[in-house]
Order: C-alpha cells, then sequence, then structure tokens
C-alpha cells in the first residue's frame, strides 16, 4: 500500500484546521475565564467567597488551558512541542496580572492598604522580569540558530 504525497493544497488545509482547532480551543479557555470572572464577582458581592479564590481559580485553568491550547498547536510543527510549558506559564501568569490589576482599580479592594500596594508592586515587578527573560531568550535563542548555521 502506497502513500499519497502530500499536496501543496493538502498542506494549506492543515494549517487552516490547526489554525482553526487552536482558535476554538483558545475561545473556549477564554470563555471559562470569563465566566469564573462573572461568578466571582457575583458570589463576592453576596459575601459567598473571597476575590482571592477568583484570581487562583482564573490562574489555573488559565495554565492548563493554554498548555493545552498550545500543545495542539504546535503538535505539527517542526520543533514539536517544545516550549509549551513557557507559554503556559508566562499566559497564566501575564492574565492573572490584569486579573488582579482590574480588581484593584475597579473593585477598590482594600484601597490604600500598604498589603495590597506592596503585593502588586511586587507582582508588577515579576511581570517585568518574566516578560523580559520570555522574549530575551527567544532572541537568544535565534542568535545561536544564526551563529550555529554560520
Amino acid at each position: 500500500m502506497s502513500e499519497k504525497p502530500v499536496s501543496e493544497s493538502d498542506k494549506g488545509n492543515s494549517t487552516i484546521d490547526n489554525w482553526s482547532g487552536t482558535t476554538k480551543r483558545a475561545a473556549i479557555v477564554a470563555a471559562i475565564d470569563v465566566a469564573i470572572i462573572i461568578i466571582g464577582l457575583e458570589l463576592q458581592n453576596y459575601d459567598k467567597i473571597n476575590l482571592g479564590w477568583t484570581v487562583a481559580a482564573i490562574g489555573i485553568i488559565t495554565f492548563f488551558g493554554t498548555l493545552s491550547v498550545s500543545s495542539y498547536h504546535k503538535k505539527h510543527s517542526a520543533e514539536g512541542d517544545k516550549g509549551t510549558m513557557r507559554d503556559a506559564l508566562a499566559a497564566s501568569l501575564i492574565c492573572t496580572y490584569f486579573v488582579v490589576l482590574s480588581f484593584s482599580i475597579f473593585e477598590k479592594i482594600n484601597s490604600g492598604n500598604t498589603s495590597v500596594d506592596s503585593v502588586l508592586n511586587s507582582f508588577s515587578s515579576v511581570i517585568m522580569i518574566m516578560v523580559g527573560f520570555y522574549f530575551g531568550s527567544k532572541g537568544a535563542i535565534e542568535i545561536y540558530k544564526i551563529r550555529g548555521k554560520g
């Protein structure tokens, strides 16, 4: 039984299918995150839950959701699923940071409280360092690839 060679149009369809599946999975993760925020805010209004649980849930769902989305998308790439953990960690930290930032701005959680301000400043520093290393490491990898070929 001989295998049929893959034509250019089939490669294009495969890429479109890959992006379509990736987009669907990412939309599901985003919808779950939005639902958690809405449910958390509603429960917090009735003093049923602390916003900290909502922030933790956002971080966990975003981490595992992004891990799933990234590994699905990269499974057909030449490099395999390299970098999926880094993608998931970066997405989870950044998403959690924006949720904490928006809660601190719009929900007025302990405004003027020095511990909340201290945590937010520390979290901002962690995010800046993480983003710097994330993009810095990608640049270093590209430079290494270029020099290795030359």
